[in-house]
C-alpha cells in the first residue's frame, strides 16, 4: 500500500469556506474509486470497505443511463469493467460512438436502464494484480444509493470514523460533460446538482456535517457551470501541468479552487525538483489535488520517490507513509491532498517511520564510533573493529530502509554490493578469516556504505553522481 507521510501544514485558499477541504496537519486521503485494490471499483463494497478503513473521501464518477439517472461508473461504456459481453439478449446493443474524439464499438450505459444494468455483474481492472474472486458480484450503484451508503455509514460511526473525526466525503468527479450533451442532450451537471439539492446536501452549509461533497471535471465547461449552480468546491482536472498559457492558472481560480493533477507531473525526475507550476497554482490562491497512488503501478503511473510496505491484514492495514529520499517533505509540502487507489487506510503518525529510522541510525552510529578506537589495531588484530563496524553498518542499513523503498534500494548494484561486503564483515569478523580478505572486504564496506548513505540526500545517488561529475568537469 502507498502511504504519505511528513505531512505539512498548508493554508487553505479563501476562495471556498469549505473547511472539511481545507488541511490542518496533513493531506486528506480520498480512496480512489473505493477500496479497489481488493473489491472491484465504484461498488458499494468497494466504497465500504474503503470507510471502514479510515478515508476522508471516497472517490467516485457519475454518467447517465436510459432514463437519465446518475450511475456510478469510471466510463460511459461498459466492457472495460463489466460482464455485458456475457449477455447474448443485450448483443444488438453493442454500436460505435465518438467519445473525447475517439470512435469505440462497444455497450453504452445511456442504452440501458437501471433495471438492466443492475443484472450487470461489475469485474476487478486490474486483474493480474488484484484479487477476481469478487468478479461478477456486485453491480452498478446509483450515486442517490451511494449517498444513502456514506450517510448511513457517518451517522453509524459518528465518534470513530478517521483520524480527525470528520464525516466522510465524497469526490465526484463528472464524466464525458460533452458526450453526455451529444448523446443525453442534456448537461449531466444539472442533474448531478439537482441529485444532491434533493438528498439534501447542495451546498456547503448543507453538506459539511452529513456527506461532505466535492465536484470534479476534466472539463472546464463542467466546472464553470457547476460554479454558477452551487458553492460546492470544484476540482479541475488535468493530466499535465505544462505546456499552459501564461494566464490560465489566474483564469482558472475564477471557477475553481483546486487543480487535480497526475502525480508523474508534480516531479521532475531530470532535474529533481518540484515542478514550477506547482507554486504557480498555490500563488493562484488554489489547491493541489494529486492523483493516483498505485501499489501495482509503474512507470509513470507512480511517483518514484514515494513508496511503503503492504500489512498481510487488509482489515488492519494502517498508512505508514515513507520517501526514498529526503526530498519528499518537499513534495508534500506543495500538495494539499491526494487520492489513493489502495484505500484510505487510517495513518499512523509519522513519528513511528522515522522514531524507528532514529533510533536505528543513532544506534548503528554509536557502534561505528566505537569500532574506531580498534582501528589503530588493525594492522595486528582488525576483528573487533570489523565486528563493530559491521554491526553499525548493519543498523543504519535497516533504518535507511525505514525511510525508503526497499525493493528500490536492493535494485541497486551498489547496494547489493555493500550488502555482500557487510554480511562478509560480520562473518571474517566472528570466524576471523584471512587478514588481507578481512581488510579488503572493510574497504569495500566504507564505500559501498557511504553511497548507501547518499540516499538521504536531496537528489539521491543520482544527484550525488551528478554533483561529483560537475565538479569533475570545471
Amino acid at each position: 500500500m502507498h502511504y504519505l507521510l511528513f505531512l505539512i501544514p498548508i493554508v487553505f485558499s479563501s476562495i471556498s469556506p469549505a473547511d472539511y477541504i481545507s488541511q490542518s496537519d496533513r493531506p486528506k486521503i480520498a480512496a480512489h474509486r473505493g477500496l479497489c485494490s481488493i473489491f472491484p471499483e465504484n461498488t458499494a463494497q468497494s466504497f465500504e470497505g474503503a470507510m471502514f478503513q479510515g478515508t476522508d473521501f471516497i472517490e467516485l464518477d457519475v454518467v447517465l443511463n436510459k432514463e437519465l439517472q446518475l450511475i456510478v461508473a469510471h466510463d460511459t461504456f461498459m466492457t472495460a469493467v463489466s460482464n455485458i459481453k456475457t449477455f447474448p439478449e443485450f448483443s444488438s446493443r453493442q454500436r460505435k460512438r465518438t467519445i473525447n474524439g475517439v470512435v469505440r464499438d462497444d455497450w453504452w450505459l445511456i442504452d440501458f436502464s437501471l433495471a438492466e444494468l443492475k443484472r450487470v455483474g461489475i469485474n476487478q481492472v486490474r486483474g493480474s494484480t488484484r484479487p477476481k474472486m469478487f468478479d461478477g458480484l456486485f453491480t452498478y450503484p446509483t450515486l442517490w444509493e451511494v449517498l444513502q451508503q456514506v450517510k448511513d455509514f457517518n451517522i453509524r460511526t459518528a465518534n470513530e470514523r478517521n483520524p480527525n473525526k470528520k464525516p466522510v466525503g465524497i469526490l465526484l468527479e463528472i464524466k464525458d460533460y460533452e458526450y453526455h450533451l451529444e448523446y443525453a442532450g442534456v448537461s449531466i451537471v444539472q442533474y448531478v446538482i439537482s441529485e444532491l439539492s434533493k438528498f439534501g446536501i447542495g451546498t456547503i452549509k448543507d453538506c459539511k456535517s452529513v456527506v461532505p461533497i466535492v465536484i470534479m471535471s476534466f472539463d472546464m465547461n463542467a466546472v464553470k457551470e457547476t460554479r454558477e449552480l452551487t458553492d460546492l468546491p470544484r476540482v479541475f482536472l488535468m493530466t499535465g501541468l505544462q505546456n499552459q498559457p501564461s494566464t490560465f492558472y489566474a483564469e482558472a481560480t475564477k471557477y475553481a479552487n483546486i487543480i487535480g493533477v497526475d502525480l508523474a507531473s508534480v516531479w521532475n525526475q531530470k532535474t529533481q525538483q518540484i515542478q514550477p507550476e506547482v507554486q504557480l497554482i498555490k500563488d493562484n490562491q488554489m489547491m493541489v489535488y494529486a492523483w493516483t497512488f498505485q501499489d501495482d503501478a509503474s512507470g509513470t503511473q507512480k511517483i518514484h520517490l514515494l513508496s511503503s510496505s503492504q500489512d498481510e491484514y487488509p482489515r488492519t492495514y494502517h498508512r505508514v507513509f515513507r520517501c526514498s529520499n529526503l526530498v519528499c517533505p518537499i513534495i508534500l509540502k506543495l500538495m494539499n491532498n491526494y487520492q489513493d487507489e489502495e484505500s484510505g487506510f487510517k495513518i499512523q503518525e509519522k513519528i513511528y517511520t522515522w522514531g524507528r529510522f532514529l533510533l536505528f541510525f543513532l544506534t548503528g552510529l554509536i557502534l561505528l564510533i566505537v569500532s574506531f578506537p580498534f582501528s589503530g589495531f588493525l594492522l595486528v588484530n582488525p576483528y573487533p573493529f570489523v565486528l563493530l563496524f559491521s554491526l553499525g553498518s548493519l543498523l543504519i542499513l535497516i533504518a535507511i530502509i525505514q525511510v525508503t523503498e526497499y525493493k528500490t534500494i536492493f535494485s541497486q548494484a551498489g547496494t547489493v554490493i555493500y550488502f555482500i561486503a557487510l554480511l562478509s564483515g560480520l562473518y571474517t569478523g566472528v570466524f576471523k578469516i584471512g587478514y588481507l580478505t578481512t581488510l579488503g572486504i572493510m574497504i569495500v564496506q566504507i564505500l559501498a556504505l557511504l553511497y548507501l548513505m547518499a540516499a538521504l540526500l536531496p537528489g539521491g545517488q543520482a544527484g550525488l553522481k551528478n554533483y561529483i561529475l560537475s565538479k569533475i568537469k570545471t
